[in-house]
């Protein structure tokens, strides 16, 4: 995940041997800051609590990085309390814009849709691979 809370919940981008903690569970994370992959936190027990989370790629930073800052990776709740965290919330048009660049199930897609469609609007961004 890009972002953490560190101090009093402020959200913050990982730095080398800064720890955190989630924003969706609220565990300990640390901050993995090496030279091959982006800059990111990480749950310790290296399983993230966000079952919708996936390996981030270049092609979903580049398509987070459009919105500000603040839009991006926003832990949304819904009325049960499940938590997840959304790649894009537009507050202002209470919309979540789902990145998704690898293939996932039928089961996955509606999981998705009830949980952020019970909470706003739901867009999907999707890169589609021809294979040619």
């Amino acid at each position: 995940m890009l972002y953490a809370k560190v101090e009093g919940n402020e959200r913050a981008t990982a730095t080398p041997k800064a720890s955190a903690t989630c924003p969706c569970c609220d565990a300990v994370v640390k901050a993995k800051c090496g030279s091959i992959v982006s800059w990111h936190w990480s749950h310790i027990s290296k399983q993230d609590c966000d079952s919708f989370s996936e390996p981030m790629t270049q092609w979903h930073l580049n398509w987070q990085q459009q919105w500000q800052e603040s839009a991006r990776e926003v832990t949304m709740v819904d009325t049960n309390g499940t938590r997840h965290r959304a790649d894009v919330y537009l507050q202002e048009y209470n919309t979540i814009i789902e990145l998704q660049h690898s293939s996932i199930s039928l089961a996955e897609v509606k999981q998705r849709e009830q949980f952020y469609g019970s909470i706003g609007t739901l867009v999907w961004v999707v890169d589609i691979v021809t294979g040619k």
